[in-house]
């Protein structure tokens, strides 16, 4: 037990870290546009330049953890976060705060690999769905904490403090990794291979439907914070309060879904009910702005409930239907549909504001993105593909 805590927390860690200037773009928006000068399209880019390196090199380097090792890949993916965030907090200009956000990608494309090969190695069936959510979990609760920290420690001093701060947890997280992170077994490290195997359709399935979750949830837990200050008229903590909120919750969602998913209610069905979740948070932040600020916080409560807890979900998909020397390719198939949602949605609800000065659009088109992923969760098409291979 207390090697799974362990092993969970550095997980944890090390996801939030890899993520973390999502989130720092989000909470961070109205800072970031008068320092550099910037519309908020530049400031979408920076969730993008992350996400779409990530999606780029996640089949790569998830092919590259299977060869090197679940402990090293974890190990190379929070110090490159370090690394990224602090050229975040100290970047001169805007082309060196996207270049920190660039670096930040190569931290994503290696985390999900990384920790689903960890446990798939080190963590035994039927505690594998509740591991996963806890380690999931930790990019919620960095979300939690950086909405709720941020703006007020950019209030007491600057954001590059607010930022720095994070960096330096980063790097406390890489020497306590070193540390305490399980090695490989040798059987393991015997077996790794640059292995050219098929993997189940289903990978292929829940990557289609991790774009489009992607694409949809990036536009709203991107720009609900700017959303709520701009059009709603609330204050910067507030509104960095409604990116808080949907992060404590998520951290709830992402344990709860993946017990359920492992136990009770099962993959297929618990994406499913998340889509229809997704579509009802997105229709609540469409009505948001005639109908009144009340509405934001019950869509910001299903949306990290159901928008940010499909990952746990997926990746014990992944760690149920591959075998573990093939759980980092495996990871980075997945990620790569889900980061190229990420990236995309993001920079093109921006676009839209900039465009038609009304968020309602963005909000529509995510409840359809929604709706298509939940198509793709129907109990025969699931079946057909779900076949695990030994």
């Amino acid at each position: 037990m207390r090697t799974h805590i362990t092993l969970s927390s550095i997980m944890a860690g090390l996801m939030g870290a890899s993520t973390f200037p999502l989130v720092i773009a989000a909470v961070l928006a109205s800072s970031l546009i008068a320092q550099f000068g910037v519309a908020r399209w530049q400031v979408g880019i920076l969730a993008t330049a992350s996400s779409i390196v990530g999606a780029v090199l996640a089949p790569r380097f998830g092919a590259a953890i299977d060869r090197i090792g679940a402990k090293a890949g974890a190990l190379v993916s929070l110090a490159v976060s370090g690394l990224s965030l602090g050229m975040m907090a100290t970047a001169p200009g805007y082309g060196v705060l996207l270049a920190g956000a660039l670096v930040s990608g190569i931290a994503q494309s290696m985390s999900n690999p990384a920790t689903n090969k960890l446990i798939s190695l080190h963590v035994e069936a039927g505690v594998r769905g509740i591991i996963t959510g806890i380690k999931q979990s930790g990019v919620q609760v960095f979300t939690f904490l950086g909405g709720l920290t941020l703006p007020w420690i950019a209030d007491l001093g600057t954001w590059r403090t607010a930022v720095g701060i994070y960096a330096g947890l980063a790097v406390i997280g890489l020497g306590f990794a070193v540390w305490k992170l399980p090695s490989d077994p040798p059987e393991e490290q015997r077996e790794v291979t640059a292995s050219k195997e098929p993997l189940p359709r289903i990978i292929w399935r829940i990557s289609v439907y991790g774009f489009l979750v992607g694409l949809a949830g990036s536009a709203i837990f991107q720009w609900v914070p700017l959303f709520a200050e701009e059009v709603l008229g609330m204050s910067p903590q507030a509104a960095g309060a409604t990116s808080a909120v949907a992060g404590l919750l998520g951290i709830f969602g992402r344990i709860s879904w993946g017990r359920a998913a492992e136990h009770r209610v099962g993959v297929q069905q618990s994406l499913l009910i998340i889509s229809v979740a997704s579509v009802v948070a997105a229709g609540l932040l469409a009505m948001a702005q005639e109908a009144g600020i009340w509405l934001v916080w019950p869509a910001v409560v299903i949306a990290g409930l159901s928008v940010s807890s499909w990952n746990t979900v997926g990746m014990l998909a992944v760690i149920q239907s591959v075998p573990a020397r093939l759980a980092g390719r495996a990871s980075g198939v997945v990620m790569l549909g889900f980061l190229s949602g990420l990236g995309i949605g993001a920079p093109l609800l921006g676009y839209s504001v900039d465009v038609f000065a009304d968020y309602r659009p963005g909000w529509i088109t995510a409840m359809a993105l929604f709706v298509a992923g939940a198509t793709l969760m129907t109990p025969a098409r699931f079946r057909n593909d779900a076949k695990p291979i030994s």
